[in-house]
């Protein structure tokens, strides 16, 4: 049963640290290092269909997000409106507001951020062809 939530703690969520898993990023290294040293040819060629794949996900998984996140506002809005529920604006910001503050203290994202970069940097024909590819999986 979950527990019943206690309105004076402001912190209802929990930000997960997923950049500590050894063994994801052993394997994710190992890859990205068989890919720098494949032919441009080769680099293309994957990067063009994993981008392609991953574009034609994002599109699928967006419209259904999309749908459900702005068919809800429009409920919660109209019973908002009707009177059945009473939003407390103030409250809502300023969880917002903290929420990016502990965000923003993360220190974990920067690292990551910053592997990714010199990633796609390094293999510009991967790059290239991925946002390619990507961009054509949304078309669809």
């Amino acid at each position: 049963m979950p527990e019943p939530r206690n309105d004076q703690n402001d912190e209802d969520y929990e930000i997960l640290d997923v950049t500590d898993n050894q063994a994801v990023n052993s394997v994710v290294n190992k890859v990205w290092k068989e890919l720098a040293t494949a032919s441009p040819s080769k680099q293309m060629a994957i990067g063009g269909a994993s981008g392609c794949v991953s574009g034609l996900a994002m599109a699928k998984v967006s419209r259904a997000v999309l749908a459900l996140v702005g068919g809800s506002l429009i409920v919660i809005h109209f019973a908002n409106q009707q009177g059945y529920i009473n939003i407390d604006w103030k409250k809502i910001e300023k969880s917002m507001r903290k929420l990016r503050q502990d965000v923003d203290k993360r220190e974990a994202v920067q690292p990551v951020m910053a592997k990714l970069m010199s990633i796609l940097r390094r293999n510009v024909a991967f790059t290239g062809s991925f946002i390619g590819g990507f961009l054509i999986g949304l078309s669809f």
